[in-house]
């Protein structure tokens, strides 16, 4: 019966079945870094992607309350042409997804917030 050849020996690299503890925790601590760079790069990039996407949002609204030509319009009305099914191409258009608010909370937030810019004006 024949042993099994280690391909790096025929290399001409030595090769040692032992272990050495600070080769074991240099490679965790590597292993660590890489995975948790990964996470916030990840976490970084879904970040990016959701603030341009809100960001679409908020320019789809003002498209929407420019098309009005200044008829008033209550926000759960708003909202509702927002999240028509008709409105998927244009959410994907501006938003680069079909992003959608979560919450009501979010799209009245969203909206005061284009007031807070100066975007729309609420007849005051």
């Amino acid at each position: 019966m024949t042993q099994p050849v280690d391909p790096l020996s025929i290399l001409g690299i030595p090769l040692k079945a032992e272990v050495d503890i600070g080769h074991l925790l240099t490679g965790l601590t590597l292993v660590a870094g890489f995975a948790w760079w990964v996470y916030t790069t990840l976490r970084a990039t879904r970040r990016t992607r959701l603030r341009e996407a809100e960001d679409g949002a908020l320019r789809l609204l003002r498209l929407l309350l420019r098309e009005r030509r200044g008829e008033p319009i209550s926000l759960e009305e708003l909202q509702k042409e927002y999240n028509l099914p008709e409105q998927r191409d244009r959410r994907r258009a501006y938003c680069k997804r079909d992003y959608r608010f979560k919450t009501s909370e979010k799209f009245e937030a969203a909206i005061y917030a284009l007031d807070w810019e100066g975007k729309v004006d609420f007849g005051r």
